[in-house]
């Protein structure tokens, strides 16, 4: 994706790591049938339960007090509604 990544791993079993650069990775997933599949479903699993958590967070809700001729209340209204912030 373009942008730095840092990561803490702990292997639950005795193994080896290999460190890829965007090249080698890109490699790997179009040469590697098994290792593409791996890290699809692997992918799908956490974007799954991203969905899963964000959908069970509260929601919450912005509340302005001012005067409607106030521009100061416009500007803040007008940003959070461009940023779709209820």
């Amino acid at each position: 994706m373009g942008t730095p990544t840092f990561a803490s791993l702990r292997a639950q079993t005795s193994c080896r790591v290999a460190r890829l650069d965007k090249q080698q990775f890109h490699r790997l997933i179009r040469d590697s049938k098994q290792a593409r599949a791996i890290i699809l479903e692997t992918l799908g699993e956490r974007l799954l339960l991203i969905q899963q958590r964000s959908l069970a967070l509260p929601t919450s809700r912005v509340l302005i007090f001012g005067r409607n001729s106030d521009a100061d209340c416009h500007n803040i209204s007008t940003f959070l509604s461009a940023k779709r912030i209820p």
